[in-house]
């Protein structure tokens, strides 16, 4: 369960909390859905396949700027349909424009993969997904919406241990093992999760205390603004 406006991801086992984590959702202009969904497989050693939309609007100036930020980042520039990846020093990139760009852009697998080192996929209508993130220093801000959409983990591989205890008899093992390998790999989960993603301004505490959050999507001030112009008074 994630609630967004808490930004806090709880792992519920027979209703008792096993696991929680902080988390970062998505920027206001990038705002992480509401869905319920059913994770099905972690990846380890992930590799990011950049987004067109941050390719060309937020990555492409960047490289025409600095020709070394590709190699810096641990990033491919492949040709589109292809496994082929191209020198980006072998070509003028000034010449490129977001509606000609004729690339895919590809992030290996390595500590400042912008996907950390493992994600956890339950695969959505959205592209959403869970993930670990080199940008640690996030989660010590109280309001956290700093992604295009995913949830970063603070805690990802207590999460992962979790999810695979039930399939190995040392699940830290199993995971330290693929992940040193420095490969991708996926591991299938063979019980599947249930996965809830919710925008809840007002719930619950641990005590049955009322908490309140921050409308920080202004989904309810939409809802209450559509009440209003029904005639519902309060």
């Amino acid at each position: 369960l994630v609630n967004q406006p808490n930004f806090h991801a709880y792992l519920f086992e027979d209703d008792i909390v096993t696991w929680q984590s902080r988390v970062v959702i998505g920027l206001p202009e990038h705002q992480t859905q509401e869905f319920s969904d059913v994770m099905t497989h972690l990846i380890i050693n992930p590799v990011w396949h950049v987004p067109r939309s941050i390719s060309i609007d937020e990555y492409l100036p960047i490289i025409q700027e600095n020709p070394e930020f590709l190699e810096e980042n641990n990033m491919r520039l492949i040709v589109r349909g292809t496994d082929e990846s191209i020198d980006p020093k072998l070509i003028d990139m000034s010449k490129f424009e977001p509606n000609n760009f004729p690339f895919l852009i590809k992030q290996d697998p390595s500590n400042i993969n912008a996907l950390g080192v493992v994600k956890f996929m339950f695969p959505n209508e959205f592209n959403i997904y869970m993930h670990d993130t080199p940008m640690k220093e996030l989660f010590f801000k109280d309001e956290r919406t700093f992604s295009h959409g995913c949830v970063r983990l603070q805690d990802p591989f207590q999460f992962a241990f979790k999810l695979l205890s039930p399939q190995e008899s040392d699940p830290e093992k199993k995971f330290q093992k693929v992940l040193s390998s420095r490969e991708e790999r996926q591991i299938n989960l063979q019980e599947e999760v249930a996965v809830r993603i919710t925008y809840r301004t007002v719930f619950l505490g641990d005590y049955g205390q009322p908490q309140y959050r921050a409308d920080i999507y202004g989904r309810d001030a939409a809802v209450f603004s559509a009440l209003e112009e029904m005639g519902v008074r309060t």
